[in-house]
């Protein structure tokens, strides 16, 4: 039979800190308790007027955080409760006059041993039993009683000190030390000092008084988290990309042994996570080693925004270890709402749905160069990209460039683009890359969203060794593409469609809201109320897509209208 100890209640303070290897590094604050009330039996001559002595056991939490709040004896599977077993057991101390030069113990309670007795009927209430029979508690006037736990023999106070340094005195008993093996359960429980103080008060039973005593950690609790990093994925053979290294997927270590925490060799609590107890000290590091899968890992990190580690607070450290090959990665095809990433003369790919950072961010985010907005064989038709093997994706770029620019100087039609007049054609054509080659090759100064592509274009030249695109003005099929796997709603379900444009008067600010939250997982956003243009011809017109609040048009309009943002797509 258990008895709660202690619950933790939590709150969250990150930091973090070089070391050997990558990690996390977190230190945290908060405070919980939970009552366990005994009566404790017997009688004293001595005692005034014989009025039983009830005693309330309270043990504060380590301070910790809201989603892993440590214990000091219980397991993983106890919720982060504590819980007294039978063995435990407190020292007592009954002083009158504390502090003061005629300061005594009172009636022979100098280091009275109780122990925890579990609930032995109905009251399900447990009990403090006093080790000696013959030793009773019962209330003395003006009396101040002082409490440690682990129970030790031999432990002494001097009661003409002060309550506050009596407590302090124990963490400097050689018996209450904390054990530099603590990697058992019993070794690890008696390593956790915890003193307490108290006086007794009445009761609503007269007859009655009780003893209150609440428990402070008197040393600090380190905890260690040891993960392994591994591939989550890797690319089906014949891919033109591989998987960003940093798509992985991060588990509790169940190889991880010989822990160190500051000189103190650790007890495991699961796989992966270890904990201390330590004195407190006056600098801020989470410092010491393990082993896992043949190698020696140190790690060595700051508490940033922390001086020191503080008594009755926990300070945790995590350790993850990256293990390379993709053996136990799962194979995936690319998808649309990947982001795309141009490293050491390849295509790297970042899941779309992968794991992001406090912030809402991928890892490397600075470094995406679009979202991947199309991958399906039956849509990579764009005749400009096809004789290059530019087959696999078409990627949206991050951002708009230019504003205010026109499609073009007048109404005029090119006679070697493709006049693309309904709905019906212009959601199947595919050929952005095709235009922008035409167009670039005709005087294109003449073509301001082109122009300003060319200075694009020569600012930001291909690096070296990637097999893609240059950048160009999508089609209307890779812009309907985009709407339709990245804006979440196909336009063919617009509300207000004709054969020459799809409109919608209530899908706009979704389907942008939806672009901008893949965008905003690498730091960028779409503007809101202007105009992208498509590289596609109606005529005398131009295609073009606008979100302007809950509204979405995609038709055509002026070629002179001023008021264009292109945004650019690459094949790969």
């Amino acid at each position: 039979m258990r008895y709660i100890k202690h619950l933790f209640v939590r709150s969250f303070y990150r930091c973090a800190a070089p070391a050997r290897l990558a990690l996390l590094c977190a230190g945290f604050a908060a405070l919980g308790g939970c009552t366990d009330e005994t009566d404790s039996a017997g009688g004293s001559s001595t005692a005034d007027s014989h009025i039983p002595l009830a005693l309330e056991i309270t043990a504060s939490g380590f301070t910790g955080q809201p989603d892993a709040s440590p214990d000091t004896r219980a397991s993983e599977q106890d919720n982060y409760d504590t819980w007294f077993e039978e063995t435990d057991a407190i020292g007592l101390f009954a002083v009158r006059g504390i502090g003061t030069p005629a300061a005594a113990i009172v009636d022979g309670i100098n280091n009275s041993k109780l122990t925890y007795a579990p609930a032995a009927d109905a009251s399900h209430k447990p009990t403090w039993q006093p080790a000696d029979a013959a030793t009773t508690l019962y209330y003395y006037a003006d009396v101040t009683y002082i409490a440690y736990y682990p129970y030790k023999n031999g432990i002494v106070i001097d009661p003409t000190q002060s309550a506050a340094t009596i407590l302090a005195s124990f963490s400097g008993k050689t018996e209450l030390q904390p054990a530099a093996d603590q990697s058992t359960p019993e070794a690890y429980a008696a390593s956790d000092l915890m003193t307490a103080d108290g006086t007794a008060t009445d009761t609503a039973d007269p007859s009655r008084k009780l003893l209150s005593l609440t428990f402070t950690h008197s040393y600090s609790l380190l905890v260690l988290k040891a993960n392994l990093t591994k591939a989550m994925y890797v690319a089906p053979a014949g891919s033109a990309f591989d998987y960003h290294p940093q798509a992985t997927a991060t588990s509790a270590d169940p190889g991880a042994a010989d822990v160190m925490i500051r000189d103190v060799k650790a007890y495991k609590i699961a796989d992966g996570v270890f904990r201390a107890i330590t004195k407190p000290v006056s600098d801020d590091y989470m410092r010491g080693s393990y082993s896992t899968h043949g190698m020696m890992v140190e790690y060595n990190a700051s508490l940033a925004g922390l001086a020191s580690l503080k008594a009755n607070q926990r300070f945790e450290c995590t350790v993850n270890v990256p293990l390379s090959g993709t053996a136990d990665a799962t194979e995936r095809a690319l998808q649309p709402g990947d982001y795309v990433f141009q490293h050491n003369g390849k295509i790297e790919i970042y899941p779309g749905d992968g794991p992001v950072d406090a912030s809402g961010k991928i890892p490397d985010y600075t470094n995406a160069v679009g979202i991947v907005t199309t991958c399906i064989p039956a849509r990579m038709t764009d005749e400009g990209c096809s004789g290059d093997g530019w087959t696999h994706a078409y990627v949206m770029g991050t951002e708009t460039h230019g504003n205010n620019l026109r499609w073009c100087w007048q109404n005029r039609m090119l006679a070697d683009l493709e006049d693309v007049t309904t709905i019906t054609q212009a959601k199947d054509y595919m050929n952005g890359c095709k235009d922008t080659k035409y167009i670039l090759s005709t005087k294109y100064n003449d073509y301001e969203i082109f122009d300003e592509l060319v200075t694009y274009r020569n600012n930001n030249p291909l690096p070296q060794g990637v097999n893609r695109s240059p950048w160009f003005i999508p089609s209307t099929g890779q812009w309907y593409d985009l709407i339709a796997n990245i804006g979440g709603k196909s336009p063919d379900d617009f509300n207000n469609n004709t054969t020459a444009g799809w409109n919608s008067n209530q899908d706009g600010t979704a389907i942008l809201g939806e672009i901008n939250a893949r965008l905003n997982k690498i730091g960028k956003s779409l503007p809101d109320g202007v105009r992208f243009p498509c590289s596609t011809e109606p005529g005398l017109g131009a295609w073009m897509v606008r979100f302007n609040g809950n509204t979405v048009e995609f038709g055509t309009v002026d070629k002179t209208l001023k008021e264009l943002s292109p945004l650019y797509f690459f094949a790969f």
